[in-house]
């Protein structure tokens, strides 16, 4: 069960279980999934994204010495995958931070025999939790062992990306070049960006949040099927923030569930111990809200946010928060202008056709990858670069 099946069923996390070391490269029996079919492509490809599915998608071309470039509208790689290592004693994702499967997926993410890449994670099983509704903060520790996601114990979604996947790839990355147009409507595909810099490729594999292309920050010459628009608009994308305070004292379970066991399905707002399993000494806690309640949030300025959060921690903790706070940094992800919210949280209609709806190639030569493009896994990192991956694999067997 991962954390949205978790908050919807209101299943409480069980007893923790220890740690364990999981060396990605000993994993035999899931690699070699994305090493052996044939390429039937010769040409330029380029990327549009240096999120998780981007970078994937370079990855991928990279092993098979495609000829490739990644446009990035950002300053930074990672797109919603973001760390901190100069807060706390430990590094923090200040976006993707669980893992929602079995860890091996890690394994088949490098799928790659010759890298021996140990990676050690912790099950994320809390011992005590508590739901805080009407005023009242209650403990609730029952339920039993239904919560099977996974946490890295050392580094992050951001540090797993840049050490495995991105390292090769990184040097065709072009920062701060956002892709405003796209032109098919030639025999080689012609991309613009914002300063008006011309690029020409023989397919594009484009990666970007679903909220760029349903806000119109991405043009399309020709237009692109009225099927595709119209499943950008039935894909539900709501505000999300993360925040991260440091207190000299801790006061705080693992984690509360903010509005109440039966409240926590229509808006995730989360309060959880960030150094959880950490082997860290420092006392953080993280704040996690994505849904209607965090779009109070989202015209704020991080100053206001930080302020508004204390006095919602206040509230909870009996003004603990106040008295013991150091410190805090927030991550406004609605704000980000390249984002523009957090992940897949819904569909209108049918699942499946509207997610086949988003990532049907057009014309042959533009591939779509993402979360939001994942059958079985959106709302995830590994959902993401699964996508990629097999977005790659089907334009480079077409001729």
């Amino acid at each position: 069960m991962n954390r949205r099946e978790f908050l919807r069923s209101c299943a409480v996390l069980g007893a923790g279980g220890p740690f364990f070391g999981f060396l990605a490269a000993c994993a035999d029996d899931v690699l070699g999934k994305y090493s052996n079919f044939e390429v039937n492509f010769t040409g330029r490809v380029t990327v549009v994204g240096a999120g998780a599915a981007g970078l994937a998608a370079a990855y991928i071309l990279d092993r098979y010495g495609i000829d490739f470039e990644v446009l990035e509208a950002n300053d930074r790689i990672g797109g919603r995958v973001k760390r901190t290592s100069d807060f706390a004693d430990f590094p923090i994702d200040l976006g993707a931070e669980w893992i929602h499967t079995n860890p091996n997926i890690l394994a088949q993410l490098i799928d790659d025999p010759t890298v021996s890449a140990s990676i050690e994670v912790v099950p994320y099983s809390v011992q005590r939790l508590s739901n805080y509704n009407n005023g009242r903060l209650r403990q609730q520790n029952w339920g039993g062992n239904f919560y099977s996601e996974y946490k890295f114990k050392h580094t992050t979604w951001f540090g797993f990306l840049e050490e495995y996947i991105a390292a090769p790839i990184i040097d065709r990355v072009q920062l701060n070049s956002p892709v405003t147009r796209v032109d098919y409507s030639g025999d080689r595909i012609r991309l613009t960006t914002d300063s008006g810099a011309e690029f020409e490729s023989d397919r594009v594999v484009l990666t970007v949040p679903v909220a760029v292309y349903r806000d119109g920050l991405i043009e399309f010459s020709p237009a692109l099927p009225n099927a595709q628009t119209e499943a950008f608009e039935d894909v539900t994308i709501p505000d999300g923030m993360k925040a991260f305070f440091e207190f000299s004292e801790r006061f705080y379970p693992d984690l509360v569930l903010n509005g109440g066991l039966l409240g926590a399905t229509s808006a995730d707002h989360l309060y959880y111990d960030a150094a959880f399993r950490k082997e860290s000494s420092r006392n953080v806690l993280g704040i996690f809200s994505v849904g209607e309640r965090t779009s109070r949030y989202a015209t704020l300025t991080d100053e206001e946010l930080g302020e508004l959060l204390l006095s919602e921690l206040d509230e909870v903790f009996d003004g603990k928060a106040s008295r013991y706070y150091l410190n805090h940094i927030v991550q406004n992800w609605t704000a980000e202008p390249y984002i523009r919210g957090a992940y897949t949280a819904d569909h209108r209609g049918d699942e499946t056709a509207v997610i086949n709806a988003l990532k049907e190639p057009v014309d042959g030569r533009l591939y779509f990858a993402g979360e939001a493009m994942s059958l079985e896994s959106w709302a995830t990192v590994h959902g993401a670069m699964e996508s990629a991956y097999a977005v790659v694999e089907s334009l480079l067997r077409r001729a």
